[in-house]
């Protein structure tokens, strides 16, 4: 891929030509920019744009964006930002994303949803995800048993996702998990023994 060398008061200058309508926040931390947070209300925003900014923006550990009016596809975002990206939230109907493509995506926390997000549990980078929010993915597909044991799992919410297996199991093998969400899957629950 080619990449051509843009100052930093070029860069600022390019992208202060982009006046988005949303509600953002961004973090810095010693000297750069480390977090970025968008929430596209009025604007359409695509994830190639995204792809352009990050790439000028090289320290963002997190990306949250949220919001129906952003389309694309999520590996639009893999040669420029998926792998250092620590926490990625990316929440509406319109992005595409196979969770595939995530199984070298090692992050603390994912949070995709929407009709466009498929694949399947056990296709994850599981060693150091502690958070993982994939309602209303219903192309989404799995055996909790498929998430490693032991992982530092804190939080999984899948409702509405095609989701199975037996959470009694999932909740002896992930000590740390504190949160779980099943709402509408096709999980069991024993009592028991």
């Amino acid at each position: 891929m080619y990449r051509r060398r843009v100052s930093s008061g070029a860069r600022m200058a390019m992208a202060a030509k982009y006046e988005l309508k949303t509600t953002e926040d961004v973090t810095c931390k010693e000297g750069r920019i480390r977090l970025v947070a968008i929430k596209a209300k009025s604007q359409l925003a695509t994830t190639r744009h995204l792809n352009c900014v990050l790439s000028w923006l090289e320290k963002v550990e997190q990306l949250f964006l949220d919001g129906e009016h952003t389309t694309g596809s999520l590996k639009d975002l893999e040669d420029v930002a998926l792998d250092r990206l620590t926490r990625l939230q990316m929440r509406g109907r319109n992005v595409d994303a196979d969770l595939g493509r995530l199984s070298s995506f090692d992050s603390i926390a994912l949070k995709l949803s929407g009709s466009k997000v498929r694949g399947g549990l056990g296709e994850l980078g599981w060693a150091k995800l502690q958070f993982l929010d994939l309602r209303g993915a219903e192309q989404v597909f799995g055996d909790l048993t498929s998430i490693p044991a032991g992982s530092p799992l804190k939080g999984l919410c899948v409702q509405r996702a095609n989701v199975t297996g037996d959470v009694t199991k999932t909740l002896r093998e992930h000590e740390n998990l504190m949160y779980l969400h099943l709402q509408h899957t096709h999980t069991c629950l024993w009592f028991n023994q």
